[in-house]
């Protein structure tokens, strides 16, 4: 299996997608995660590594990567690397080496963070909406690994990011067309919002077929308000429809947490995003990107003493002193 792979029987679990999501899920569980999540791009038509060294907001809440690091000490960091090419020439430039400076001050954080460090290269690469071309991004995906191996960057693991979303893909193609090959993907990634199990379960036989493990990168109860307890269709064309914890629970979570448990063979990390989406500007109801409600587990008691219940066994890897130990990092 892929680096920095759990022990068979266990899970890593981090927690994301921003600085406030991150503080107020620790401050309620009061269980250090696993892992935190956040972003940075190397996308032209912007500064590059926003996010990275410096804290910035892209209307989903704060980011500051080097925040992580100070904030969770014991924590893997999972970076989402954003190269999304609306101008129809940033892969190719990045894999031409148009933009090596930016791959090098990514290398250099990468190891001065000293901790195992997963990155999501152009994560949800079959996504419609990111504009990958396959060969373009296959390219780029290896260009940017070589490069970091190059300058000697050893503590990250490369995660290739499925969508895995029933819609489509992008220009139609078979999610194998952006494979960059066994020598540069260490982990297969997926999103896990509105489950779709044809779609889920042939991604993971994929990975199986490939003898790599699987994060689930994005995981969040899309279209749920754990504080309202409603539920809206995600599309947001729907009314808002009342729920009981223990509803939620059993529509979303239970099933959410089966299928790990059913597929922990190759299920070896999962991200949650423990967020209130509804008080992010970019993600706001009615503001064009669909509807995605509250997801944070402590907004609602009886979730939460669900949620601790799950998470609290020798299954799940928090954020302690030996952690990266565990996970082999040398």
């Amino acid at each position: 299996m892929g680096k920095y792979t759990p022990p068979l029987g266990t899970t890593l679990l981090i927690i994301g997608q921003d600085l406030t999501s991150i503080a107020d899920y620790k401050d309620a569980v009061q269980l250090p995660p696993g892992g935190a999540t956040t972003y940075t791009n190397i996308s032209e038509g912007e500064a590059f590594l926003n996010g990275l060294t410096t804290r910035a907001d892209w209307g989903a809440g704060p980011i500051h990567a080097q925040q992580n690091l100070t904030d969770d000490p014991h924590a893997v960091l999972s970076i989402g690397l954003y190269l999304v090419d609306t101008t129809g020439s940033s892969l190719q430039h990045l894999a031409e080496g148009a933009h090596d400076a930016a791959i090098d001050d990514l290398g250099a954080f990468i190891q001065q963070a000293e901790r195992p460090v997963f990155l999501r290269i152009g994560y949800e690469f079959d996504g419609a909406w990111n504009h990958y071309e396959p060969n373009l991004y296959v390219a780029a995906f290896r260009h940017l690994t070589d490069r970091l191996r190059a300058q000697g960057t050893t503590n990250f693991a490369t995660v290739w990011q499925s969508a895995t979303y029933a819609g489509g893909t992008y220009n139609n193609h078979p999610v194998e067309a952006w494979y960059p090959g066994d020598a540069y993907v260490d982990w297969f990634g997926t999103s896990y919002f509105v489950f779709d199990p044809s779609v889920h379960d042939a991604f993971l036989d994929l990975a199986r077929a490939h003898d790599k493990p699987v994060l689930i990168a994005e995981a969040t109860p899309q279209g749920y308000d754990l504080e309202a307890l409603t539920y809206r269709d995600p599309t947001g064309e729907e009314e808002y429809v009342p729920k009981t914890p223990d509803a939620i629970w059993e529509e979303w979570f239970a099933p959410f947490f089966g299928y790990i448990h059913d597929n922990a063979d190759v299920i070896r990390a999962v991200a949650y995003i423990n967020a209130d989406w509804n008080s992010q500007p970019m993600w706001a109801p009615d503001g064009g990107n669909g509807y995605w409600g509250d997801a944070r587990v402590q907004a609602n008691p009886k979730i939460q003493e669900k949620w601790l219940a799950e998470i609290n066994t020798d299954f799940w890897l928090h954020g302690v002193p030996d952690l990266f130990d565990t996970l082999g990092y040398e």
